[in-house]
């Protein structure tokens, strides 16, 4: 490919953005005017990713999905774009959200143009990051994501925006200088061994920098990624943020924005820097497992649904870690197949927990009960998703845990000995959580509650049923969706064995 106008992945992006331009542009005087605009423009964004997603698993045109296009030719500096298996899976995750947290977000009012505005550039902002094949593009992109979160939550959040917005602006602000220094420093080792400045993740990888070097940047790049995952102990900005933004932003921010990070590592870090990776791993291993604890913990300590949904999740990504740092490609292969997974759990939890919210005007999981039998569809959805998350059997979510302890005991007993522990904790206040809202019998309804309506089933069922099939064909869906992904990996751990 020559130029970017025939690329699809650069066709993906458009479509996003310029949405958002013209959404950003509606007038909120007519209520209902942005939201069916931005509902139309969502099946639109999602149709048009499925198709890309179906050419690229048919092997039709792959000239379509790369591109290098020069930018500053006199110092031979490109910008890349490609896509892999869950590259892409992830791309088509985020335009499937789409549609989901526009009509969850159908009670917002107050510039509702700008709100379904933000969610679009979110969505394109994602796409460009998982679409990136350079470091600088990929820096654009990662700081681009950040702008709609922020506004997500300083102009339409709770009572307490102004904090988690501010607090989410720090970390994120440390996190981008971090990432520009990382990029700074390899861009300075690559041109002394190559003497070129070249930026492209199969340049940085095949320059052959050196243990040293590869350790200097992690150090720079590793906190800048685990400060966007609800990483312990700079995980706060995430349960604040998720306590305080609608429902609709929540989906997009935890399906998508924060499983951004651990695609960061893997593509970044993990591929581009593997001994730095090795000589950390026996240190962070102990950290990821602490992380799983205490996140367990204050999941059982707070009131509110949505934030138990935060620690939980919480709970997971540390473990995902977990399993990088063994530096298998199995054990690597089943960790983004659970974090696929994990992605859209959280997508169908914090969009029943808005479908919940707009009727008993609550949060708060002591006013919740009883509603097994006043809201069916909402009680199997919901029972669906946080058995997944809890890792029961038959779900995606347990195909995933299961195949990753069983790594990693083999590797890191201890730290995983922890993480179990953790995770253990984890699934009993899953389980306490789906008998508090649905069978409490100490609580009564004072007044009835309509269950989904058919845009909401319509929107959930879909995910709710990708839940359940991975979990009962576990080995399929791990290997289509995460193949392409771990070949460097794979090939790092082979070489280190002929070592």
């Amino acid at each position: 490919m020559n130029s970017f106008t025939d690329n699809m992945l650069f066709s993906l992006f458009s479509v996003s953005f310029l949405a958002g331009v013209l959404l950003f542009f509606i007038p909120s005087k007519n209520r209902f005017l942005p939201q069916k605009t931005a509902f139309y423009l969502s099946i639109a964004v999602f149709v048009t990713t499925l198709v890309a997603f179906c050419m690229y698993y048919s092997g039709f045109r792959p000239e379509m999905f790369t591109a290098a296009i020069p930018w500053v030719p006199e110092l031979d500096l490109k910008v890349h774009i490609g896509t892999d298996r869950f590259s892409m899976l992830l791309i088509l995750l985020s335009a499937a959200f789409l549609p989901l947290s526009v009509i969850v977000s159908r009670n917002a009012r107050r510039a509702a143009g700008f709100f379904y505005a933000c969610l679009f550039f979110l969505q394109s902002a994602l796409t460009g990051l998982f679409s990136a094949r350079d470091l600088i593009t990929f820096y654009f992109f990662w700081q681009f994501s950040v702008l709609p979160v922020f506004f997500l939550t300083g102009v339409w959040g709770g009572k307490g925006r102004i904090s988690a917005a501010g607090k989410f602006f720090v970390f994120h602000a440390v996190s981008s200088l971090l990432f520009l220094l990382g990029i700074f420093y390899i861009a300075d080792n690559v041109h002394y061994l190559t003497g070129k400045w070249l930026f492209s993740f199969d340049a940085v990888a095949s320059a052959g920098l050196s243990a040293t070097v590869q350790t200097t940047c992690f150090m720079l790049l590793a906190p800048a990624f685990f400060l966007r995952l609800p990483f312990f102990p700079v995980h706060t900005w995430f349960t604040g943020l998720i306590n305080e933004n609608k429902p609709g932003a929540n989906i997009m921010i935890a399906g998508i924005f924060v499983p951004s990070g651990v695609f960061a590592f893997l593509k970044i870090i993990m591929i581009l820097l593997p001994a730095g990776v090795r000589f950390f791993a026996p240190y962070m291993v102990y950290l990821c497992a602490a992380a799983c604890i205490y996140c367990a913990l204050m999941a059982w300590a707070v009131p509110a649904l949505s934030r138990t949904i935060a620690y939980l999740l919480a709970v997971q990504y540390p473990l995902i870690m977990l399993c990088l740092f063994s530096f298998s490609s199995d054990t690597v292969s089943t960790s983004l197949f659970h974090m696929a997974s994990l992605s859209i759990s959280s997508a169908v939890l914090f969009a029943l927990c808005g479908a919940i919210e707009s009727r008993m005007k609550t949060p708060m999981l002591s006013d919740l009960g009883n509603l097994a039998r006043a809201m069916p569809w909402f009680s199997v959805f919901f029972t669906m998703a946080f058995f997944s998350l809890a890792g029961v059997p038959c779900m995606s979510g347990f195909a995933g845990m299961y195949s990753m302890f069983t790594d990693i005991f083999s590797r890191f007993p201890v730290p995983a000995a922890a993480a179990f522990a953790g995770t253990a904790l984890a699934f009993i206040c899953c389980l306490r959580t789906v008998y508090n809202v649905l069978a409490d019998k100490k609580k009564t309804l004072h007044e009835p509650f309509t269950d989904l309506n058919i845009y909401e089933i319509c929107s959930v069922a879909p995910l709710a049923v990708l839940l359940l099939i991975p979990g009962l064909f576990p080995v399929f869906f791990s290997n289509a969706v995460t193949h392409d992904s771990i070949i460097c990996v794979s090939q790092q751990e082979q070489s280190r064995g002929n070592r």
